[in-house]
């Protein structure tokens, strides 16, 4: 019986069957306490509220101010991002790198959704990196047709431009 954490790592390595938690699934023994800081089979991580619209970094997430450029830099790989703001006014940002695995999530239910806008002539919003796995849930992502970083890169999808997130990892889009 593999648990289903197991089923993550499988994703990177192919055939073989890991757990996580230190079980010999397959031929092989994964560690997976750090991959890419991350505990898949462990508790939850911490979760970040995000109370602020602005960009800005100013050297620490706390209750009073939050940006999700804040979040994303202090959060460690497992943890969760949350909004805790309205919904009505947008979170302007520039690009936003995701280098380890986060859950990014807007409340649901909440009408409008989250909405989180380029402000870099339409580059992505956020670049997932390689081995890297992000979560994006109830979120409106706008302004972004990732063609502001190199215009010789846009492609269109049977005729449509999109481009919010520059995916190298595995992200899981919810009602984005």
């Amino acid at each position: 019986n593999v648990p289903s954490c197991a089923a993550q790592i499988d994703l990177f390595y192919g055939e073989v069957l890991l757990s996580l938690d230190g079980v010999r699934y397959g031929d092989r023994l994964l560690d997976a306490i750090h991959i890419n800081g991350t505990n898949y089979c462990g508790a939850p991580g911490a979760v970040f509220v995000v109370n602020t619209h602005d960009d800005l970094d100013d050297g620490q997430c706390d209750t009073t101010h939050c940006s999700l450029r804040e979040a994303i830099h202090y959060a460690s790989g497992g943890d969760r991002i949350n909004f805790e703001l309205d919904t009505s006014v947008p979170i302007v940002v520039d690009y936003l790198i995701l280098d380890k695995n986060l859950t990014i999530e807007g409340p649901l239910g909440v009408n409008p959704l989250v909405s989180i806008t380029s402000n870099n002539d339409g580059a992505p919003i956020f670049k997932v990196n390689a081995i890297v796995i992000a979560t994006l849930r109830n979120l409106r992502l706008i302004n972004s047709d990732n063609c502001g970083l190199n215009p010789y890169s846009c492609t269109s999808v049977n005729g449509a431009w999109g481009g919010a997130i520059d995916n190298d990892g595995i992200t899981t889009v919810d009602n984005v």
